[in-house]
């Protein structure tokens, strides 16, 4: 009668141990795929606005000259020289062209002179769990030039063009909060993506995009994401003259685990419990190894001792569908934005 009892009790903890390791290594498969897919993106200010409008008022004598001056030199130091915002994107390969995928807000430039520009300088901070032999030796040459051994620069400089058949990137509506960046449409793209191969970055193809969006209460999904200040793992000192094309900055990807929870009909969005903050905007939500979703942002306000707390939340966070990511990659394909801009652009 033990024998008999035993068993199935041995089966069970069989079962129970085997399910575990089976999470455990599911885990590690999606989390190694994933954080090599993802990018921290880096934009600096271009403050062309503030510089605009201080012309202005310099030409309509609300300010002197000495004023204008002494505004404009703030402008060129620090925090404002070089300051920065941050996100994630999501490095994909269609055929032999690659994009950058992530959520619009972080790639428009608050401090642009126009509507909907995106930053005209962007980086890619180095990630240790991707970047490979990161630590290069730096050669000066007789000018004081400094340079990096066979290393490719990460430098995006976008293609701003305000006609959109020049622009090397696509984007919805601010509501929909969407934007493909097209790296072989980029002025140094060819570069970039060779640099991004080169350091350890996968892309990820069309394939692991879920594009049914069939989607059920209580699923276990993964963010993926740079949150701002708290990824910073080292602040690297770098010549001035380096300073100018590459990022000071090194960090490390968040990975978290929630649940999904609706769907929001008639919108763009869905809903999920998982942890989200500042900088893993634009971060892929992976179920089952397959993007469902973008990160964008608070979903609603959290109400504590019956006072509303504005964008400050527990768990529940807006996701911006995958569906909408194939359209706009069209949309990219249709405006010929890829056409030998590799070569056209060549430095």
């Amino acid at each position: 009668m033990k024998k008999i009892l035993c068993t199935p009790l041995l089966l069970c903890h069989l079962f129970a141990f085997t399910q575990t390791k089976r999470s455990a290594l599911n885990d590690s498969l999606i989390i190694n795929k994933w954080v090599k897919a993802i990018v921290n993106l880096e934009g600096r200010y271009s403050y062309n606005k503030y510089q605009s409008q201080l012309y202005d008022s310099l030409r309509n004598r609300k300010i002197n000259e000495k004023q204008f001056d002494s505004l404009m030199n703030i402008i060129n130091q620090p925090p404002y020289l070089n300051a920065w915002a941050s996100g994630t994107g999501i490095f994909i390969q269609k055929d032999s062209l690659y994009y950058l995928i992530t959520a619009k807000h972080v790639l428009i430039d608050p401090s642009e002179n126009y509507k909907d520009y995106v930053f005209r300088k962007l980086f890619i901070r180095e990630n240790p769990t991707t970047t490979q032999n990161h630590y290069k030796p730096i050669t000066i040459d007789k000018f004081g030039n400094t340079y990096l051994t066979d290393d490719y620069s990460l430098e995006i400089r976008v293609v701003n063009d305000t006609h959109p058949s020049g622009r090397s990137f696509a984007a919805t509506s601010d509501y929909e909060d969407l934007i493909i960046i097209s790296l072989n449409g980029c002025y140094n793209g060819k570069e970039v993506i060779k640099g991004l191969i080169n350091k350890g970055y996968k892309p990820i193809d069309l394939r692991d995009i879920d594009t049914i969006g069939k989607n059920s209460s209580n699923e276990e999904i993964y963010s993926f994401g740079f949150p701002k200040e708290s990824e910073v793992i080292q602040t690297k000192n770098l010549p001035r003259a380096m300073a100018n094309w590459e990022s000071d900055i090194e960090t490390l990807p968040f990975v978290s685990k929630g649940r999904f929870v609706k769907n929001i009909p008639k919108t763009p969005f869905f809903e999920a419990e998982i942890f989200t903050y500042h900088g893993i905007s634009g971060g892929p939500i992976v179920k089952n190894n397959k993007l469902i979703g973008i990160t964008h942002g608070f979903a609603l306000d959290t109400i504590y001792n019956n006072k509303i707390l504005s964008g400050y939340l527990l768990y529940h966070s807006l996701f911006i569908k995958s569906s909408l990511i194939i359209p706009l990659l069209s949309k990219i394909e249709s405006l010929e934005l890829y056409v030998s801009p590799s070569e056209k652009f060549k430095r």
